[in-house]
């Protein structure tokens, strides 16, 4: 079992996760330490969930890109699921998009 160190160097900048697995798999055989990027590697251990996901894409559309409104509809699919009173499930179906009530733009999620 090898011992993880943190270090997070001044100069230089984080390799990309492609290029840092590639040389993880190198360092592997050569027994050599590797500088990895925190972030990008917690990010990889810690899969966000979908109702997160959902919330922050939202958030991230919540004003129209042309009028700058803040009257946005999030736009999903009819495949919502029901409790069993028979009432719609909230944050369940699929967002598709977003559409502006003030000049009727559409855009994607």
């Amino acid at each position: 079992m090898s011992l993880l160190r943190i270090f997070r160097p001044d100069k230089e900048t984080p390799l990309a996760v492609s290029e840092t697995a590639r040389i993880a798999e190198d360092s592997a055989i050569d027994n050599k330490p590797v500088l990895l990027n925190f972030e990008e590697w917690s990010q990889r251990l810690r899969p966000q969930p979908a109702t997160l996901k959902r919330a922050r894409q939202i958030h991230s559309s919540c004003q129209c890109p042309s009028c700058h409104s803040a009257l946005v509809i999030p736009l999903t699919l009819n495949d919502r699921h029901q409790d069993l009173s028979g009432e719609d499930v909230p944050g369940i179906a699929t967002l598709v998009g977003f559409r502006c009530d003030v000049c009727l733009t559409e855009w994607p999620a």
